[in-house]
């Protein structure tokens, strides 16, 4: 649970005007393992890395809250 930055891993409409190394809220201790690597949108790390967010075709999901973040969310 805390703050803790992004590695975008690929560029995304949702992602406009952030950046990788920005900081956003995570609540949960659980994160997606997808099927298949290119859905991953984001890496976070927190002693492993761990997928934090995906993106396939009208699906975005996060594992952090975008909405504490203010402008950026």
């Amino acid at each position: 649970m805390g703050w803790n930055g992004i590695e975008k891993k690929m560029e995304i409409p949702f992602f406009r005007g952030i950046e990788s190394g920005d900081f956003f809220y995570f609540v949960h201790s659980y994160y997606v393992v997808p099927e298949e690597p290119q859905w991953v949108s984001t890496l976070t790390n927190y002693g492993i890395p761990f997928v934090s967010s995906i993106w396939k075709e009208n699906l975005f999901a996060t594992q952090f809250h975008p909405e504490k973040v203010s402008r950026r969310g």
